[in-house]
């Protein structure tokens, strides 16, 4: 993965503009395990969300594999920093949603959500609804094919 010059500017009141993300370059290797350590606003979420495809560059780019990130990925696994479930769905219910994006059979879709929810520990609690229970997100996160764990569990102080 690769950040080239990879910024991102808000609009605010007023038109001000807001830096979200000042230029930052950053080559990671391959297997590398890193952390991104900073105070709250320094653009740790927002980086992350651009490597996600859920927040445009102004300038710059994100490469993946050597492609460039130009939106969502379905390739690409993302663990939100609060819970990121409907509610009102069951466990079950939620995993199937995030698999309807890839082509597959229904039957295919729930074997594939059934593993997943053993896979975290969640057999037999798949008619429950979703309260955030420990587990759910990365359930949801296992129905990616190539996870690339881009876990905000950033550190603010």
């Amino acid at each position: 993965m690769t950040w080239k010059n990879a910024a991102v500017t808000f609009e605010g009141p007023g038109g001000k503009k807001i830096e979200a993300l000042a230029p930052t370059d950053l080559v990671i290797e391959p297997g590398s395990f890193i952390s991104l350590i900073g105070p709250s606003g320094c653009g740790k979420s927002t980086l992350l969300n651009a490597v996600g495809g859920f927040v445009a560059l102004s300038s710059g780019i994100i490469k993946l594999d050597g492609e460039p990130v130009t939106g969502i990925n379905p390739d690409v696994g993302v663990v939100f920093q609060q819970y990121a479930l409907f509610p009102w769905f069951t466990a079950l219910g939620n995993v199937l949603f995030a698999l309807k994006r890839f082509p597959m059979t229904k039957e295919e879709r729930r074997e594939r959500a059934m593993t997943a929810l053993k896979e975290v520990g969640l057999e037999g609690r798949e008619k429950q609804l979703s309260r955030p229970v420990v587990g759910w997100n990365a359930a949801a996160g296992g129905t990616c094919p190539d996870l690339r764990d881009l876990a905000e569990g950033s550190v603010d102080g």
